[in-house]
Formats: structure tokens, sequence, C-alpha cells
């Protein structure tokens, strides 16, 4: 049987999916993926990170936005929607979308478990295709974890997990954000346990 292909839509086409309904929705080269809403914990550390960089980079050349900013990645022919982002300079505008952004100097995500997966792959294979981004960071909401990423050269990024008592240093926009500071006050929110599929004994027969 043949399998009908999936009808790629415009990039106008998704301006209107998102206006009609006032849902946050990713592009990705035709095709229009909802992006389903987080976790208390989430929203709080999102804001956490998004208040503290706000203090820190007031006054100063970088400026931080939060989740309702909307990124665009021509490269890739993506349009998404970061937890946090730094701009530095002059914020630049898509030429398709006036209200997406092309050039961040910071990414900050925080996992979801239903996200994290693309989170540390595809979302950041895209990104990288930016070519100002310098440093992206993944938020764990599940526990006192922060994974850091710097650029240091064409396609090369240095990984660092940190902890509680641990600083996020991000030398690209000149702020330190305390580990703690940043889960101060926070719930954390537990996994949810994945189900192990129960495999039934073979018969004695089946085992011979």
């Amino acid at each position: 049987m043949a399998v009908a292909a999936r009808k790629l839509l415009s990039y106008a086409d998704y301006l209107q999916v998102e206006e009609e309904t006032q849902v946050k929705h990713e592009w990705r080269a035709g095709v229009i993926v909802a992006m389903a809403g987080g976790t208390v914990a989430h929203s709080e550390l999102g804001g956490r990170v998004f208040g503290l960089l706000f203090g820190r980079l007031d006054g100063k050349p970088c400026r931080p936005y939060n989740s309702d900013l909307k990124l665009r990645i021509p490269a890739e022919d993506v349009a998404t929607y970061a937890d946090v982002a730094v701009v530095c300079g002059e914020p630049i505008r898509d030429q398709l979308d006036d209200n997406a952004l092309v050039n961040p100097t910071v990414v900050i995500e925080v996992l979801s478990e239903s996200t994290e997966d693309y989170d540390r792959n595809e979302k950041f294979d895209y990104y990288q295709a930016l070519g100002t981004l310098r440093e992206y960071v993944l938020v764990s909401q599940h526990e006192v974890r922060v994974e850091h990423y710097v650029l240091r050269g064409p396609g090369t990024w240095e990984y660092r997990r940190l902890g509680p008592g641990d600083t996020l240093a991000l030398k690209s926009v000149r702020a330190k954000l305390p580990v703690d500071e940043v889960y101060r006050g926070v719930t954390l929110e537990p996994r949810k346990k994945r189900r192990v599929r129960r495999l039934d004994p073979l018969p004695p027969e089946a085992a011979e």
C-alpha cells in the first residue's frame, strides 16, 4: 500500500497558525510541531535563570530574553523557542519573521522528560548552525545539575557538568550564576518511573 506523503506547509502558514491559536509551535522545514507545556519546576527554573541574568546584565550590551522569544535558524529552516536566550549587541530580526531573532550568543534550555533527547541532540545541532552562538546550557529539573557547552573552535564544544557549590560562568556575556542560586526555592520534579515490560517465562517445551 502506498503511503501518502506529508504535505509541507509554508512559513506563512506557520505564522498564521501561531497567530490564530496563540500557542507556541516549532517550525521544521515545512512541518509544524506544537510545543508542550512544562512542569512547575520547569517554569520556576526558567524564571530563576532569566531573573538572575536580567540583574547581572542590566546596563550591559547583552540582554536576556525569556521563552516568549522566537529564534529563527535560517540555515536549518527551523524556528523554535528557547527557555532563555541572551543576545549581545543589536538584535537581528529574521527576514521572514519580524518576531524572531537570529543572533543569540547564549541559549539555555530547561530539560523536560519528553524533550530531553531532542534538546541534547537534534535541537543542539540546529542551534550550532547559528554563527553567533557561543554557549549552550542545559538545566535539569530532576536534580541540581547544569550542563555547560562552550564553543572552542569550529565544531568543537567543551563540556562541563556543574552541581551544588559550582558556578556557571558564561564568559561570552560576562555573567556568573552560582548553581545554588539557580535552584534556590525550586522544588525538584521527580522523574516518572519508566514502565518495565514484564517477560513471561518460556514454557518448558520452548526452552528445550
